[in-house]
């Protein structure tokens, strides 16, 4: 009983990520506007919420979005597929994909020859593995693939290049500092090398979703890990190779900020055809936050 009670004044007071639907109507220019109309998600558990969303298909009226669901009653991640009806925004059906003793977010995924592979971020466990998603007749599951590193990387992101293959990530205990590690490979899930460190004049090296293509650039999502915390914004830039030495160099274009009262954050964008997802970080009650924040309610 006293648990429950907990975990409702956690859910009701403390701050919460939600995840949120929109369209792209414009251009970068026009993202924030974009972003300032999506719509959240209706999803009915009281006891958890959901973060770090990636759309894996579009699919007649439906969306099906990958997503990190954090339980107040095992405190820690685990990754689940929604199935969201896309005029409604409201949740049809939840599938628990994967789910460890450890803490587990961010479940960015490639197609390699029509097999969707996920990586989650399990940085808790001290390396990234890569899973196969299984759909037998709409029953949903991952079989551990292989793992891509051992090291505690945090919010992962690979992508191809002229044959090869870029990892893009930040390593514990700096996963919100200024310095991106970019690891370099032949192969999509193994056998990756140092290849580079990016140095950013603040600390907006962490990763917040895949890179995509729009007005005619590659663009990749950072946050603002700024003020001591965690998720305060987004950060766009332009992502370009070299082709004669495979060096990155990342230009920022613009930063977005969550305008709304009750919105701390923003710490995800992920964008598939004309559909986007991302997510806020959300205090019901801003007044009563900032009081039970001083006695630590949230810490007991």
């Amino acid at each position: 009983m006293v648990r429950k009670i907990k975990n409702k004044l956690r859910y009701l007071l403390a701050p919460n990520w939600q995840i949120y639907l929109g369209k792209i109507k414009g251009t970068l220019s026009d993202i924030e506007d974009d972003i300032n109309k999506a719509i959240p998600l209706k999803i009915p558990y009281k006891d958890r919420w959901y973060a770090d969303p990636f759309i894996l298909k579009i699919q007649s009226k439906s969306v099906y979005i990958l997503a990190e669901e954090f339980s107040y009653n095992d405190n820690r991640g685990v990754i689940v597929l929604l199935e969201v009806d896309i005029e409604s925004c409201k949740l049809i059906k939840r599938h628990l994909l994967l789910k460890l003793e450890t803490h587990l977010s961010f479940p960015i995924f490639k197609i390699d020859s029509g097999v969707i592979i996920i990586y989650p971020e399990n940085a808790e466990n001290n390396c990234l593995k890569a899973y196969t998603l299984i759909n037998n007749g709409g029953k949903y599951s991952l079989n551990h693939n292989e793992t891509i590193l051992d090291m505690p990387l945090s919010d992962s992101v690979i992508f191809e290049f002229n044959d090869k293959y870029f990892l893009l990530t930040t390593m514990k205990p700096f996963s919100n500092g200024n310095e991106l590690t970019v690891f370099i490979s032949n192969n999509l899930l193994n056998n990756y090398n140092l290849h580079q460190k990016i140095v950013f004049g603040d600390n907006s090296a962490r990763r917040a979703g895949d890179l995509f293509y729009m007005d005619n650039k590659f663009v990749t999502v950072s946050q603002d890990c700024n003020r001591n915390l965690y998720g305060n914004g987004l950060i766009f830039s332009e992502i370009q190779i070299s082709e004669d030495n495979y060096k990155l160099s990342i230009d920022e274009i613009k930063r977005v900020y969550p305008k709304e009262k009750g919105i701390l954050g923003i710490h995800t964008f992920n964008v598939k055809d004309e559909y986007f997802v991302i997510d806020k970080k959300i205090v019901n009650f801003p007044f009563l936050y900032k009081y039970m924040k001083k006695i630590s309610i949230f810490n007991l």
